[in-house]
């Protein structure tokens, strides 16, 4: 139970022995207090990423960053199992978790790149195709400058 993209990259680390272009599919759900866990994970990226060509794919769910105006709900982690009760009629709550969600997307992505990590980030709720082209294209103008 659980999914943890340390011991991926551990896995990873170990046994890719030559330099390639390595895909990381998550949607980052970091675990825990954001920061620690960003922490925690940031060597291995930094690892990974010294070693080979590291490409983070960020797979969100819009219904993920944004809470619907449905009164009373049971939140439970699928990690954790943890269980929290929320009203999402109050529209404080659903402001401040939408901030919530965007802020440690928008450190997310500022950490990768701190860390030269490209981030292609792609939503369910929209065609991908034309996003992960549009990447590649970027990605080979930068690099063949």
């Amino acid at each position: 139970k659980g999914t943890s993209i340390g011991g991926a990259l551990d896995f990873f680390s170990r046994v890719a022995k030559r330099k390639c272009v390595t895909f990381l599919i998550s949607d980052f759900c970091l675990p825990g207090e954001f920061d620690d866990a960003l922490q925690e994970l940031r060597p291995k990226l930094q690892a990974a990423s010294r070693r080979h060509d590291l490409i983070a794919v960020s797979v969100t769910d819009p219904r993920e960053l944004e809470l619907p105006d449905t009164g009373w709900i049971t939140l439970e982690d699928a990690e954790s199992g943890e269980q929290i009760l929320l009203n999402t009629s109050d529209e404080w709550t659903r402001r401040a978790y939408a901030n919530l969600t965007g802020d440690q997307r928008e450190r997310f992505a500022r950490a990768l790149r701190g860390m030269g990590v490209d981030l292609l980030q792609l939503s369910t709720g929209t065609p991908y195709l034309a996003p992960l082209m549009g990447f590649f294209r970027a990605r080979s103008r930068r690099q063949s400058r």
